[in-house]
């Protein structure tokens, strides 16, 4: 289920993109940044130079291709939308054989128009298996799904593929979505910024636009003062911070540290303080989001349970503490 991919795409938006497919993998990036394009190109849809596809016609391709919002024909039923590329008298046979194994057989007689987001989602996956592709292209599946839907028609998604053995592309700008893959491609700036398992890119970022894709909203630029046996100690305004990790860089170096809203806690510490004043509070329902002033000019992002924030006030003097074990360093 590995597809090494190198593409380069001249026009709508040029990039190079040299990576891997490994099972359900997640492609992320931002609106824009080029993911449709990419899916597209290996559809042979635009024009394209490179692996694995040089050459080939699109027709020729064995692609299985999921435009966004699944792009059913509406005045078609589910089975006649997962036939659609069937031919022989046989056709209709295969289709309910496919919306059986992806639990929508019961379906079959329905008009599109009439069937919910994550239904349309499994009867246009049909649709797409039904050639017996190599490779299934996704192009943002969790577009129209709530959060609760998400999880779940995403989650089925990634099952039925699995079993299927088919190495598949899935684009999103959901970091939700894309932590639920096998395998994750980070594309920013008209290449990759990073790949690798899900769980590795949230806990560690390569650069800030890779950390601001997977939920990190803190950056805080320091410099490099010193170093000892538990990490860096590093200058960040008025403050001195200290970064837990085993990193090469020399004092004098000049550095961007990130930390997740959720990291930062309220808690009394020895080191790793900061002092400010609160300048907003917002309601996340059991959650509290505040923006906190530092005294050093420092802006952080924070995010805590009601228990612990809900009685934060703007204008409210408090000390935050950076975990230096949650703090990250990025490019």
């Amino acid at each position: 289920m590995t597809l090494d991919i190198d593409l380069t795409i001249p026009a709508p938006i040029a990039l190079h993109a040299q990576f891997s497919i490994r099972g359900f993998t997640a492609l992320l990036g931002r609106s824009g940044a080029g993911k449709s394009t990419l899916l597209r190109a290996l559809a042979g849809l635009i024009p394209a130079s490179g692996t694995p596809f040089a050459g080939v016609p699109a027709e020729a391709r064995r692609v299985g291709y999921l435009p966004q919002g699944a792009a059913l024909f509406p005045h078609l039923t589910a089975l006649q939308n997962a036939a659609f590329a069937l031919r022989g008298p046989a056709r209709l046979i295969q289709a309910q054989s496919l919306l059986d194994s992806l639990g929508v057989g019961a379906l079959a007689a329905q008009n599109a128009a009439s069937l919910s987001g994550g239904e349309a989602q499994r009867v246009a996956l049909a649709r797409a298996l039904a050639s017996n592709p190599l490779l299934l292209l996704l192009d943002e599946p969790s577009a129209a799904l709530d959060a609760p839907a998400r999880d779940r028609v995403i989650g089925e998604l990634i099952s039925e593929i699995g079993k299927r053995g088919i190495p598949a592309l899935a684009s999103t700008h959901d970091a939700a979505m894309a932590g639920m893959a096998d395998w994750l491609v980070v594309l920013a700036d008209g290449h990759i910024a990073q790949q690798g398992v899900p769980r590795d890119l949230f806990d560690h970022p390569a650069t800030r636009d890779v950390a601001a894709l997977v939920g990190f909203t803190n950056f805080i630029p320091g410099q490099v003062i010193g170093r000892d046996e538990a990490g860096l100690i590093i200058k960040a305004g008025s403050v001195v911070l200290r970064v837990s990790g085993h990193y090469d860089y020399p004092p004098g170096a000049l550095l961007l540290l990130t930390i997740r809203a959720d990291d930062l806690t309220l808690d009394g510490s020895m080191q790793n303080l900061l002092s400010g004043i609160v300048t907003s509070v917002l309601q996340h329902g059991s959650f509290v989001r505040l923006t906190i002033r530092s005294t050093s000019g420092i802006d952080l992002d924070m995010l805590v349970t009601y228990r612990t924030g809900g009685a934060c006030k703007t204008g409210e003097h408090v000390t935050t503490h950076l975990p230096p074990d949650r703090i990250r360093i990025v490019a």
